[in-house]
């Protein structure tokens, strides 16, 4: 029911409200006691209930700014204490004078205890030093009813240990001790130690009675696939957290401030945010909402209310608020308040990298900020107290303030700069060489900062890797961006310092998602599509390039590439190779999707890259090696290769690419060849030899293809010889026209155009391509009717939507949709992306430009952020795991992810290679359970009756808790192969789960009606 436009909760005689009624928490996160004010989450908080419930260890990752923390412990925490589990929040002190994180894990887990009101009971007495798997299997926690408890250990803000966390030397035991908890596995130290002492061990394996939690940053979780060797768990149970909706949104204003605003006045704040996001120079934005950022805009509305005594917050309250908010925050936090307490927060609450920091009370007093001044600082929701060990420490309220501290940190040094520059002069005119001194010392200062530290934007054609970095070849001056279709803008650490930034803009100026811009290591796999307009690169102490993150137009990640982890030891000689380097590609929601070595040559070029896993490539086609040959210009030849080292002949006759580049490194010309080095066609009949021909400006104006003996050559796929382009004044194409080898009009194949022409928006993105005939008349396609179609774009430059025209401007179908599932066939489509960027579903439109089934249009408006789970896409990425460590472990995963993509055979090949020797008693039931659904399901009942015969023996001998059936569960209810007997099925992986032995054998007896011929 809408709410009213004039206020009525709160009575026009109210009292106006106070503070402490506010029921935002801005920057702060909503805490457990706030449970009943935090709404908007509630799907998010029941499946990441479930996947913790499921699994030992769970990963929760999202932007800053999403709410992973609220989320956690105003969702998570008090469902997880109703269902015998009890929250330990760790958040470790990386300080060098902080106790050993292993140690304060334990300190705070007893410290969670005892403040819940549970009893702590220790198995035995220890001395010594203790891993946490010894101290999690011999301590057990109690709840006051007498009930057991287990702990969930989260570690809030996870990649700490990556940042701050690398400065201790212990960084590297922490991890390698969860990893033993997270697999349940004896660590090494204690089978040591009970082999030297010749004891039994103290505690048992078993079943552990702990969950694991890592909460972090989406632009760290790449860094989680280097714990994969010790910790195959971190790919398995993951939870990407996403951006609301605007109903959401609303949610989150109304439910809780009901009393203080209309709907009509939270529409307002949901489009006052969005805009205000938009606007904001420290990140990108959507449409999509930000929880944190909405909550600053309700607490600074709530405030403001309150400050003018009135009882509604109003539409007036909202205009005046609009505009950047964590600017205004930030600012409006520091007034009042001296220089130093400015200078404080800018040059201690974030690292020189960027990352929030957190220091003792004690420091910020030895650097004369009061009590007063810190306390303000909280008051006013810039600032938070985080209590470690017994000691108060302050941070930054949100990671979403760091930038505008970096900032204001960099305004406060060239200010600096300025009034060192200022006062050098001053006194050169008085103390003459003296002081000519001092300034020739400044003017180095100066110089060092505009070479190696001050932003520098700079433009280029094209680049080359060079030493895991870039070298940009081909300098553009302000006139020929603004001429070119496609220009790199770099953005380096001063004039010549590393490049931290490359993107691709039009001559509009404007970024564009589809460029040559691209990883040199990584190619669009069929899991995503890879479309991106910015690099971003970080580099080691040694100055190299270790890792790079692929953004969209809104600033979110494509992919993240970590081409030289150096802490992982992967720097090495081979022969007269400079070195070779591991690299590992992850995609948005973390799954690593390819990986392998790359090799580098003398000079410091690319001269080979090996993949190791992950699908095909849309360059290499399913090459596992690709050997280049470089020059200053860029790559000059390339070289597919299988894992042997051999020419792929599966390349349609092509095994290599010749490149000849003009003196700006732009391509002109592509030649395939044969292992011999001749010139072949490519596999979808492309002659041997593509040319281009550019104008001055450096735009392919021509495009045309030649046989091996360099003469015209005709495309039989596209139908013509010869493709011409018509530019506008920024580049962009206008027209293109196509040509026969005798050098007249021709139509091309299957649409019968001669010509195409494009109209564009003021972004330069294509709104109209429209077909002509040889004389520059409107005409149809040929094989789809139309004349022209128009296209509709998202904030990401992502193609959402288009429409088709006939000749005369009026609306109409697709011929080849005429006739199917629309009858009348469709005018237009609407399109949908998931977050992985992957284009996943299509919505016909009728001639009203209306969806033929408005139902879609609600997955539609969701398939951006919401992600369904597709056993197939699973299957796939076990089937890289298991190439990338075929143990029987990783085996019987795909034998799960085989059995619910309907892959029976793989499902069935994988269980008869899985020898009983190679597995333990759990194992082998597990693996007889999968083949036995496996075979039922492909009607081998023959094959089943004996599985089930040999599985029944094994089930009167079984241990308990032998796998996790969650998925394989659920594949089972909801597949047409398993309707009958579906109970059954359902009753027997229940049991497995659970080690219950009567009720598997049991479930096992009445599936036996089930086999019979």
């Amino acid at each position: 029911m809408s709410t009213p436009s004039t206020p009525s909760a709160t009575g026009a005689g109210a009292p106006p409200p106070s503070q402490a009624q506010n029921p935002w928490p801005g920057l702060f996160w909503y805490t457990e006691e706030q449970a009943h004010l935090f709404f908007g989450r509630e799907a998010e908080t029941q499946e990441l209930l479930r996947l913790i419930q499921r699994e030992t260890l769970t990963v929760l990752f999202g932007r800053s700014g999403l709410g992973k923390t609220s989320l956690l412990r105003a969702g998570v925490f008090p469902r997880l204490r109703q269902d015998g589990y009890f929250p330990v929040v760790l958040r470790l002190d990386y300080s060098s004078q902080a106790a050993n994180p292993v140690e304060q894990v334990k300190v705070l887990t007893e410290a969670a205890a005892r403040e819940s009101g549970n009893d702590i009971e220790s198995t035995q007495d220890v001395s010594g030093p203790e891993t946490l798997w010894e101290y999690f299997h011999r301590v057990h926690f109690w709840g006051p009813r007498n009930d057991r408890l287990a702990p969930v250990l989260v570690f809030d803000q996870f990649e700490e240990i990556f940042t701050i966390g690398s400065r201790r030397h212990d960084e590297t035991q922490i991890l390698e001790q969860l990893a033993d908890l997270a697999e349940n596995r004896i660590p090494a130290v204690v089978r040591q130690r009970a082999e030297a002492s010749g004891e039994r061990l103290s505690v048992e394996a078993g079943t552990p009675n702990y969950k694991i939690v890592l909460s972090l940053r989406e632009d760290f979780v790449w860094r989680l696939d280097s714990l994969r060797p010790i910790l195959p768990a971190i790919l398995r149970n993951r939870f990407a957290l996403g951006p609301l909706d605007a109903a959401r949104g609303i949610e989150i204003i109304r439910n809780p401030g009901k009393e203080w605003v209309t709907d009509e006045v939270a529409q307002d704040i949901i489009q006052a945010v969005i805009s205000s996001r938009q606007s904001e120079v420290l990140d990108s934005a959507t449409e999509e909402i930000e929880p944190a950022y909405l909550n600053v805009m309700c607490n600074e509305l709530f405030e403001r209310m309150v400050a003018t005594g009135k009882t509604q917050i109003t539409r007036e309250l909202v205009v005046a608020e609009k505009g950047g908010i964590l600017e205004s925050l930030y600012e409006r936090s520091l007034l009042g308040l001296g220089d130093s307490v400015r200078e404080f927060v800018e040059e201690h609450l974030v690292t020189a990298t960027g990352f929030r920091a957190t220091i003792p009370v004690e420091e910020a007093r030895r650097e004369h900020i009061s009590d007063d001044d810190l306390q303000k600082l909280v008051d006013r929701r810039l600032l938070r107290f985080e209590d470690r060990l017994g000691t108060r420490h302050v941070e930054l309220a949100h990671d979403l303030l760091t930038g505008l501290v970096e900032k204001g940190r960099e305004r406060r040094n060239r200010g600096r700069l300025r009034q060192q520059l200022i006062r050098a002069r001053f006194r050169a005119a008085i103390a003459g060489t003296v002081a000519l001194l001092a300034l020739s010392a400044l003017a180095l200062t100066v110089l060092y900062w505009l070479f190696y530290v001050h932003p520098n934007v700079s433009y280029y054609a094209s680049f080359m890797r060079r030493n895991g970095s870039y070298e940009m070849i081909g300098r553009l001056s302000t006139e020929e961006i603004g001429h070119r279709a496609e220009s790199l803008r770099v953005t380096r650490k001063g004039f010549r310092g590393e490049v931290q930034a490359v993107e691709a803009i039009n001559g509009y100026g404007h970024l564009i998602m589809d460029s040559q811009l691209d990883s040199s290591l990584f190619f669009p796999t069929s899991g995503m599509s890879g479309q991106f307009c910015r690099l971003e690169f970080s580099y080691d102490e040694k100055g190299q390039a270790v890792y790079e993150i692929a953004r969209d137009m809104q600033g979110r990640i494509v992919f993240a590439l970590n081409y030289a982890p150096a802490q992982a030891g992967a720097l090495k000689k081979v022969g007269n190779v400079r070195n070779t380097r591991l690299f590992f590609v992850v995609g948005a929601d973390g799954t690593t999707l390819s990986s392998g070595d790359i090799h580098y040559d003398s000079q410091g070029y690319i001269s080979e890259i090996q993949f190791l896993s992950g699908g095909g490539t849309r360059m290499t086609l399913g090459a596992t090696v690709i050997d280049q040959t470089n020059s200053k210009l860029g790559v000059t030849e390339q070289q597919f290769l299988d894992s042997n080292g051999d020419p792929l002949p599966a390349n349609g006759g092509f095994v290599a690419k010749a490149y000849v580049r003009d003196a700006q490194g732009e391509l002109i010309q592509t030649t395939f060849e044969d292992a011999s080095g001749k010139p072949v066609p490519s596999p979808d009949a492309v002659p041997p030899m593509v040319r281009w021909q550019l104008d001055k400006w450096g735009n392919q104006i021509e495009e045309s293809y030649f046989d091996a003996a360099n003469k015209p050559a005709f495309w039989e796929a596209g139908g013509f010889q010869r493709d011409e382009f018509t530019l506008d004044d920024h580049g962009s194409l206008k027209e293109e026209r196509f040509f026969g080898p005798d050098g007249k009009p021709i139509a091309q194949k299957g649409t019968g155009c001669y010509a195409y022409f494009y109209e564009r928006d003021q972004s330069g993105n294509g709104t109209m391509k429209g077909c002509l005939d040889a004389q520059g008349a409107p005409l149809n396609y040929a094989d789809a009717g139309y004349q022209r179609v128009a296209f509709q774009y998202d904030s990401s430059e992502r193609t959402v939507g288009n429409l088709f025209f006939d000749r005369d401007g009026k609306p109409v179908a697709d011929k080849r949709s005429i006739g199917t599932q629309y009858p009348e066939g469709c005018f237009g489509w609407l399109w949908g992306y998931d977050q992985n960027f992957v284009h996943t579903n299509s919505v016909c439109l009728d001639a009203n430009g209306k969806a033929h089934d408005p139902a879609q249009l609600h997955d539609l408006a969701h398939v951006s952020h919401e992600v369904s789970f597709d056993f197939d896409r699973a299957f796939q990425l076990d089937q890289q795991l298991v190439a990338q460590d075929p143990t029987p472990g990783y085996r019987l995963d795909l034998e799960e992810a085989a059995l619910t993509a309907d892959r029976f055979d793989v499902c069935q090949a994988q269980a008869t290679n899985t020898l009983d020797s190679e597995l333990n008693p759990s194992q082998i039931i597990v693996r007889d359970a999968l083949l036995l659904a496996c075979q039922y399901a492909s009607g081998n009942k023959t094959a089943a009756r004996a599985t089930l015969v040999s599985l029944t023996g094994r089930v009167n001998r079984m241990s308990a808790g032998v796998w996790d059936f969650d998925g394989t569960r659920y594949y089972l209810q909801t597949s047409n192969h398993f309707q009958a007997g579906s109970d059954e099925w359902d009753k027997l992986f229940l049991s497995l789960q659970k080690g219950d032995e009567k009720g598997a054998a049991s479930a096992l007896s009445q599936l036996q009606p089930l086999l019979k011929d």
